[in-house]
């Protein structure tokens, strides 16, 4: 598995050019949505097809990018092998505390061994669309 920091969000304007970024149609849904703070579940639409977007970027394995659109199901990365976060329990309800204390939406997590202890790394999509573009890099 690549690492995720080492991978820019890229895509393709009308003129078929590869432009690096966030897409002008996500941005403009955001802007939208940002209008109205009544309409957070617009911002979170915007919030998910980005992150929807992330993982495509990242090649991840279809029937997982398919059950998060539609089931809002988060994969969990461990190892060699990829779970369902909700089969966590512990880990699903940090990253509930996570998104309800930072207002980002989780959407996968990886979890690692490393020299000094374990690592679970919590792939976000933040509130503010100026960060979208830094949240996958190369």
């Amino acid at each position: 598995m690549r690492r995720i920091h080492t991978i820019k969000t890229c895509w393709r304007d009308s003129t078929s050019k590869k432009r690096s970024g966030t897409s002008a149609t996500t941005l403009k849904l955001y802007k939208i949505a940002s209008k109205e703070d009544t309409k957070m579940t617009d911002k979170a639409i915007v919030k998910k097809e980005k992150a929807l977007e992330l993982l495509k970027e990242m090649d991840i394995y279809k029937p997982y990018i398919r059950g998060f659109r539609e089931s809002d199901k988060v994969c969990f990365f461990e190892n060699f092998g990829v779970f369902w976060l909700h089969q966590e329990p512990e880990i699903d309800r940090k990253r509930q505390e996570i998104e309800a204390k930072y207002n980002c939406l989780v959407y996968a997590v990886t979890h690692e061994f490393t020299q000094f202890g374990e690592l679970y790394d919590f792939l976000i999509v933040t509130d503010y669309p100026e960060e979208w573009d830094t949240l996958i890099y190369s």
